[in-house]
């Protein structure tokens, strides 16, 4: 140890926990009364600040919390443990999120959550912590930020606007189907990116699926490598030039051994070959630390040129 406080940067969803225990849990219409109510901050960003400071490193909180008596009273337990709050921001208009936690006689519980200031946390309120993002030694992202924050990641990695798409966007209703109602819905934003000169740094696609799933990303379909446009045209002609240039020399050849001479070209045909090489789906582990390693490997293009000759 070099004597100063390891520098931990947790961004991650704030909660509020609620537990009420009931003799049972209430089925739909029935009004049961607790015995028991307990609440608690909680949640991934202040459950992995809270470790981390107990462990004696100087925490900074990366969250935002509702303008109530919750959003204080998160504030003020997150200091009692010396968790830095300075970029916990407050979103006014919005209630902190809470987990409301029903738990029966028997140890059995259901729970209803509400995402609240959660879904308000910006790109520009992660932006704004980029001092002390920088200055970390470890920098913690749970997956459970809004879709901005991904995208913001992946350009932060030095990726342009314009190679960034969204592909697919679709919403699609949870159904219940032993309470025979929709009890919730489930938003898929699939954002396309596209690196550019591989040649240069390989690794940077391992990086990319390693920010993205660290900024909230959980499904990542796959990899695909291909070509431009400009560099297919550039390769295509020098193919060209070489199957030419390979065909006129065995024709050359042939003449030269049967003693003829080549009086012109009868037919030319040709035909092109563009690769196309995917690579399997990625398997996203949230609770390893490990990279993704991606293995280089290599493209080509094959032209196939059939020239015939006449001879004398």
């Amino acid at each position: 140890m070099t004597g100063r406080s390891p520098k931990v940067v947790v961004v991650g969803s704030t909660y509020v926990d609620m537990v009420i225990r009931c003799g049972q849990i209430p089925s739909a219409g029935q009004s049961v009364s607790g015995s028991a109510l307990s609440y608690i901050a909680t949640g991934p960003g202040p459950n992995q600040a809270v470790e981390a400071a107990l462990c004696g490193c100087d925490v900074h909180l990366i969250s935002k919390v509702g303008g109530g008596p919750f959003g204080q009273m998160v504030k003020a337990n997150l200091a009692e443990f010396n968790v830095n709050t300075d970029f916990v921001y407050t979103a006014e208009a919005k209630n902190t999120g809470v987990v409301v936690t029903l738990v029966n006689a028997e140890g059995e519980n259901t729970s209803l959550t509400y995402t609240g200031a959660n879904s308000a946390l910006l790109p520009q309120d992660i932006e704004s912590a980029e001092q002390i993002i920088s200055e970390a030694d470890v920098c913690l992202i749970h997956g459970e930020l809004p879709q901005d924050a991904v995208i913001t990641a992946i350009k932060d990695m030095g990726i342009s606007e314009d190679r960034i798409e969204t592909v697919q966007y679709s919403v699609q209703p949870n159904y219940d189907w032993d309470r025979r109602m929709t009890v919730g819905y489930r938003v898929t934003n699939m954002v396309q990116v596209e690196i550019l000169d591989l040649r240069t740094r390989a690794s940077i696609i391992g990086d990319i699926i390693d920010t993205a799933t660290d900024a909230g990303a959980n499904n990542i379909q796959g990899i695909s490598f291909g070509l431009t446009d400009d560099v297919i045209d550039e390769l295509e002609r020098e193919a060209y030039v070489l199957a030419l240039g390979d065909a006129s020399g065995k024709a050359q050849l042939i003449a030269e051994t049967l003693e003829l001479t080549i009086t012109g070209v009868h037919s030319v045909s040709e035909s092109t070959y563009y690769p196309y090489s995917p690579y399997r789906d990625v398997a996203v582990a949230f609770e390893s630390g490990a990279s993704t390693p991606i293995i280089e490997g290599s493209l080509s293009i094959s032209v196939t040129v059939q020239v015939a000759f006449t001879f004398q």
